[in-house]
């Protein structure tokens, strides 16, 4: 049944996940993953190697912003993360942001420093970073486009997530 030809690809597919977790970051290769498309109806079979991803550069005018957008880091990935080291109990949001434009400005500096840059692009500094919006999944937990968001930049982080999602 199909059922058990997508489950058994699926598991196949796992193994192959979980075994580049084990490997070390450097020498995992994602060639041996594939997209698979199963139709019993007609007998046929496609399995194809997934593309790489998007890297995103800085862009004079972006249609979505309405205007330039510089990409930090140079080349980056949607699939590439930030790790912000906070603590719980006493970061504000307005210490999130700040933290924001810290990495920004290390960031950009970084690119600067190993010739990444776009042209004409230097080191930004952390004060002249703008964070338009704070998001976890779908819930936007800060924007600076709603007036009322401006009281949760003083407020405590964990109590304006926990807020956001009840």
């Amino acid at each position: 049944t199909t059922t058990c030809a997508v489950t058994g690809l699926v598991m196949v597919e796992l193994y192959k996940v979980i075994s580049l977790s084990l490997q070390p970051k450097a020498d995992r290769i994602v060639d041996s993953l594939r997209n698979t498309y199963v139709n019993l109806a007609i007998n046929s079979y496609y399995a194809a190697e997934p593309g790489p991803p998007k890297r995103r550069g800085t862009v004079e005018m972006d249609v979505v912003a309405g205007g330039p957008v510089r990409a930090v880091p140079e080349g980056h990935t949607k699939w590439e993360r930030i790790v912000l080291t906070v603590d719980a109990a006493s970061t504000t949001t307005q210490d999130i942001v700040d933290k924001i434009g810290e990495w920004v400005a290390s960031a950009t500096q970084a690119d600067v420093t190993a010739g990444a840059a776009a042209e004409g692009k230097g080191a930004v500094a952390a004060g002249d970073v703008t964070v338009t919006l704070l998001a976890v999944g779908e819930k936007m937990l800060y924007s600076d486009f709603f007036p009322a968001h401006a009281a949760r930049l003083g407020k405590n982080f964990r109590q304006v997530y926990v807020e956001s999602i009840l």
